[in-house]
């Protein structure tokens, strides 16, 4: 069920408050009146009312900032060891990030839009300066983490969802690392332990040596599973 926000209402004098009005389960509108308002359904503050609503629906023991939820996202809902350990590593970096006057990690999961995720990007990477990728890593976990939090019913909708970061932004100071290709030589040297060979190592032929007898001998093995055709089934 889709939780739903407090309506804001202007009083006769001109003052502005919030009413905590939420569906009950006869399907029928009722007002939220906890005891510590004093028995009262409007608020002053709207983070008050939607405290008030969320309380009527048995909700308020469930994490609500995006720092709360952050810190038990991945045990409730769990990938793999190396990618948990990855959306921690990301999502922590910008936990403290300030946008529009409060910590990324205290924002209310519910009250997060796009404009708030530009700003976050924005930091990244003219402040922090950060690479495009590392930036779009961060979103993605971020984004992961808001589609499990709209499961949870602490979300209504995904923020980081649809961001778009190009690869030559301008405002990116530091630049993707350049995508290294090793050959096969190289690779069993890396294996081996040491560093890459180069053209003139007189082991790098025995290397080479070593693979062509290699793809012979498969070569050889698949014209003779060929040659025979497919095996016999009674």
């Amino acid at each position: 069920m889709r939780r739903e926000s407090p309506v804001k209402r202007r009083n006769p004098s001109g003052e502005i408050v919030w009413v905590a009005r939420y569906t009950g389960r006869d399907g029928k509108h009722h007002i939220a009146k906890p005891t510590w308002n004093c028995g009262k359904g409007t608020f002053k503050r709207k983070s008050e009312a939607q405290q008030a609503i969320e309380e009527a629906y048995g909700l308020a023991d469930r994490p609500d900032t995006l720092g709360e939820y952050a810190a038990t996202w991945t045990e409730r809902h769990p990938r793999s060891e190396r990618t948990n350990a990855t959306n921690d590593h990301r999502i922590g970096r910008v936990l403290n990030v300030e946008i529009e006057g409060a910590a990324l990690r205290d924002w209310p999961m519910r009250e997060l839009r796009r404009r708030h995720t530009l700003a976050l990007v924005d930091h990244m990477l003219r402040l922090e300066g950060r690479a495009t990728t590392g930036a779009v890593g961060i979103l993605r976990a971020l984004s992961a983490m808001a589609e499990d939090a709209i499961t949870d019913e602490v979300a209504d909708l995904n923020p980081f969802k649809g961001i778009r970061i190009r690869a030559g932004d301008p405002r990116a100071k530091k630049k993707r690392r350049p995508i290294r290709v090793f050959s096969f030589e190289q690779m069993h040297a890396l294996r081996q332990g040491g560093r890459p060979l180069r053209g003139d190592d007189p082991r790098l032929h025995r290397h080479r040596h070593e693979a062509r007898r290699g793809f012979a001998a498969q070569t050889r093995g698949l014209r003779r599973r060929n040659a025979q055709g497919p095996p016999h089934r009674p």
